[in-house]
């Protein structure tokens, strides 16, 4: 497992050190007598599950892959045979419970050190299993409401409607969908597939990012100084923190960051972690972009602020998105859903098969992000999606879009919507001046 596990979650190491610790209070003669049977039950049933993951990770390291699918009734049906399974539990919490000081006291006692190998080298082990149970199909939380009178769904990010009431397992009679509250004429929108006719195509995936970085970096740090024309509050959303991180520290040598600065003043969002300060600095940029000079927001899609935080009026007179979301084609819960989609989806042409579900679950991310502004009849904004791709695969990727966006999309002549920075940039600017 990566140093990125969640601590919640159980892997080998950590119940290797669990059944160490027990082990070691059951050998001492601090622990009373009558709580050194629950010590046993916990220390038994800790020690089979210990083997089971030994047993797993053998598994994998034989098969030279990376993870191995277990279906629910074979995990249920291996932890009942060494005591975690369902009619466990009460057991188990009782032991817990009556787990005193006393064996509190040997645990702070016993910390987990790394091991030394023949030669006194000190070591830690460099292969570990962690356990994980994904819910590849929503209809198994929902069945709870299937004893509902009636259950009324709401949201922004249902499309496509058909593919979700499936997923949801139960019948939807009634449906409606409608229309943004925002007039058309009250949004700008554009795709971006350049700086100019000169500059090279900004296709953002993963293997372009990479191989043309710093030119990338340059172009959209001239891109982002154009947006700046528009007044009060810009926000920017990038697919990952990283990706903001390596484009600011660009910026930073190139120059484009002080010219950036010059126009507005920057805000970075925080880590997660950081709560007290993501509430300040979302303070801090409303305030500023309320003055003449304004603001610019820099922030991640699927982050804190892509979610439930509204940035209406001047707090956000142009969102900027950067890339396309997508998951890392390397996350094990990610791979399952979309192999599962692709085995379900030929039942119904309404299932949407891996490669659908997984362009879905990156534009609902970057759908949600677009919808923190324009938040009421009266308000106005620019929408401006900076990927090539948009062009270049106009038919695979635009459908995902919201209907009000995609409907505001501004085209040349030829209907073609993804264009240069350099010619919208005379659009926006009278779209701006009409309101301001």
């Amino acid at each position: 497992s990566s140093a990125s596990t969640p601590k919640h979650f159980f892997t080998l190491t950590k119940i290797t050190q669990i059944t160490e610790i027990l082990q070691k209070a059951l050998a001492s003669p601090q622990l009373l007598d009558d709580v050194r049977t629950h010590v046993r039950n916990l220390e038994t049933t800790f020690q089979g599950f210990r083997d089971y993951l030994n047993n797993q990770l053998a598994a994998v390291v034989a098969s030279r892959r990376s993870h191995l699918n277990v279906s629910f009734e074979d995990l249920v049906r291996d932890l009942t045979l060494v005591g975690l399974g369902p009619n466990h539990v009460q057991q188990l919490q009782t032991d817990v419970s009556n787990l005193n000081e006393s064996v509190l006291g040997i645990t702070l006692q016993s910390p987990f050190r790394t091991k030394e190998d023949d030669e006194g080298n000190k070591y830690q082990l460099k292969e570990d299993i962690e356990l994980k149970l994904i819910c590849l199909k929503p209809a198994v939380t929902f069945k709870c409401t299937t004893d509902a009178h009636s259950v009324i769904m709401a949201s922004g990010t249902l499309s496509p409607l058909a593919s979700s009431t499936l997923e949801l397992g139960i019948p939807f009679a009634t449906q409606l969908s409608v229309n943004h509250v925002v007039p058309q004429e009250h949004v700008f929108a554009a795709a971006i597939e350049r700086h100019s006719a000169e500059s090279n195509l900004l296709e953002l995936n993963f293997t372009s990012w990479r191989d043309n970085r710093q030119k990338y970096h340059n172009q959209l740090g001239r891109i982002i100084e154009d947006i700046c024309l528009v007044p009060h509050g810009i926000l920017v959303f990038m697919p990952t923190k990283r990706r903001i991180e390596k484009l600011i520290a660009s910026w930073r040598e190139s120059g484009h960051y002080n010219i950036i600065r010059n126009l507005k003043q920057v805000f970075i969002e925080p880590n997660q972690r950081d709560q007290d300060d993501l509430h300040e600095i979302v303070q801090q940029y409303k305030i500023q972009a309320e003055t003449e000079t304004g603001a610019i927001l820099f922030a991640v899609m699927r982050g804190k602020l892509s979610e439930g935080i509204e940035f209406r009026d001047n707090h956000a007179r142009a969102l900027v998105t950067i890339g396309i979301p997508f998951a890392p084609t390397e996350d094990l819960s990610l791979t399952a859903k979309r192999e599962y989609q692709h085995e379900i989806a030929g039942a119904n042409e309404n299932i949407l098969d891996g490669w659908e579900w997984y362009c879905s679950n990156a534009f609902k991310a970057l759908n949600q992000a677009i919808g923190r502004s324009i938040r009421h009849p009266q308000d106005w904004g620019a929408i401006l999606l900076i990927d090539s791709r948009f062009s270049i695969d106009r038919n695979k990727y635009e459908k995902y879009l919201q209907n009000w966006v995609a409907n505001s999309l501004a085209r040349d002549e030829r209907g073609n919507s993804s264009r240069s920075m350099v010619d919208i940039v005379p659009e926006l600017n009278a779209f701006v001046t009409s309101y301001v």
